[in-house]
């Protein structure tokens, strides 16, 4: 049990992801949650999918509005200790990269859609 006593974060986190500077598609932010809090921010997270891809297209960008008000839901109540952030922010970008790849095969072969 002693391995479990004490601060557990040395890098000064308290396991609730709040460190603050950037993290992948998180950053240092206020609103609804502390101050302190890291966050999810749409440009970023389209940006890392454009990075891990090379691509720049998203085709139809219907899904912006509900990925703001899921990243807002995220920012305000979800409280993911820093790995939590890690992992739902490789998630988010690996549908965005998917998504960039669908349009761009599409766009190589438009027969797909026949």
């Amino acid at each position: 049990m002693a391995d479990l006593e004490g601060n557990r974060y040395p890098s000064g986190g308290d396991g609730f992801g709040r460190r603050g500077g950037t993290m992948g598609g998180l950053t240092k932010g206020a609103g609804a949650a502390p101050d302190d809090a890291v966050l999810f921010e749409r440009e970023t997270l389209l940006k890392l999918a454009c990075a891990r891809t090379g691509l720049q297209d998203f085709g139809d960008t219907w899904f912006f509005e509900p990925m703001d008000r899921y990243i807002a839901a995220a920012n305000a109540e979800a409280r993911l200790t820093p790995a939590g952030f890690a992992a739902q922010t490789e998630s988010i970008v690996k549908g965005l990269a998917s998504r960039q790849r669908m349009i761009d095969c599409i766009k190589r072969h438009p027969e797909i859609l026949e």
